[in-house]
């Protein structure tokens, strides 16, 4: 596909950008090597957990892992109040351990390997594990339920059948053994290792890879590229889902430029109420802020002839400043856009 698209375009590929579910090594590989006289093309990917690359990332001593506070995908606020703002979550961001070092593909082809430890929050699932650890003998699904709740003071599942829940983690544990059948099954636990680095009371250290064939840019640099581009992928979901660029209005040119047109200005509002939620609404989707937008940042209300948005008053003052951004950006490039 990639040979095929270089060839009918006439322009060479120069960098991709790999979604972490095509992870595989031999498009890597062939990548990494050039090809009739072509340049190679240069790959960035996030590696999997379980490869020999992930282990060797795990071998590293802390001693050669350093701080760093990597960048975000904020906008840049234009008012005082967004720029102050700004500078108190910036305040708040805790910095990550980055390493990198350089290895080889099966075929012996280099491969650089950036390495990110940061902190996560323990989900209910670390807690389990991490209660199984100090566990040893038969137990029922309704036994461990209850240590759950007495060693965390929270319960495990809200689901109406919460042992199923708790059975599900258990039967994914291959030293766990399942005694007996029916109302009389029992899980034998002894010597499981949840392999979990507590920080703290709540948090867990998490290590993530980056794979890449570019070796003369900072370790930071591979990571905040990558997490740009991405964007890019949230942006063709949205477009293929919900812009019904599919779907055009007609044959006619000036109809398709007015379909995109509209379909780019719905983009941009939707972007401000999502510039308006918490961070994790950056990526959602359309049908998840249908969902929660106006629960969260804005009333909607409706007289038959025409439709009222009110914001809250700090989602207000989030929405003034994303307009100021946006309506900038708008006067710097319209008289450069031939659209319409």
């Amino acid at each position: 596909m990639i040979e095929k698209s270089m060839e009918i375009t006439g322009r060479r590929i120069k960098r991709m950008y790999v979604d972490r579910g095509f992870y595989d090594e031999t498009n890597f590989v062939w990548w990494g090597k050039e090809k009739e006289g072509k340049k190679k093309i240069e790959f960035v990917t996030m590696g999997k957990k379980g490869t020999y690359l992930f282990k060797e990332a795990i071998e590293l001593g802390d001693d050669e892992f350093r701080e760093v506070t990597l960048k975000t995908n904020e906008y840049e606020p234009k008012t005082s109040r967004g720029k102050a703002s700004k500078r108190k979550r910036d305040a708040k961001k805790e910095p990550v351990k980055i390493a990198d070092f350089r290895s080889s593909f099966s075929d012996g082809s280099p491969v650089r390997v950036v390495v990110v430890k940061k902190k996560a929050q323990l989900s209910k699932n670390d807690k389990l594990l991490l209660l199984l650890e100090g566990l040893s003998g038969l137990y029922t699904t309704r036994e461990i339920l209850d240590l759950y709740e007495t060693e965390y003071g929270e319960i495990f599942s809200k689901s109406k059948k919460p042992a199923s829940s708790i059975s599900r983690v258990l039967n994914r544990i291959s030293i766990i053994e399942v005694v007996g059948s029916g109302r009389g099954k029992k899980y034998k636990i002894d010597g499981y290792k949840a392999n979990i680095k507590v920080i703290g009371k709540n948090k867990k250290e998490t290590l993530h890879i980056w794979l890449t064939n570019v070796f003369d840019t900072s370790p930071e640099q591979v990571i905040e590229d990558y997490r740009d581009r991405w964007l890019i992928e949230t942006l063709f979901e949205e477009a293929k889902g919900e812009w019904y660029i599919n779907k055009l209005p007609g044959r006619k040119l000036e109809s398709i430029k007015a379909h995109l047109y509209w379909s780019f200005i719905a983009y941009d509002i939707v972007s401000i109420f999502k510039r308006s939620l918490t961070p994790k609404y950056r990526n959602a989707g359309i049908e998840v802020l249908r969902r929660d937008l106006f629960h969260k940042s804005a009333v909607l209300s409706n007289d038959c002839e025409s439709v009222k948005l009110e914001f809250n008053r700090k989602y207000k003052i989030r929405y003034n400043e994303q307009l100021v951004s946006m309506n900038e950006f708008i006067d710097q490039t319209r008289d450069m856009i031939d659209l319409l």
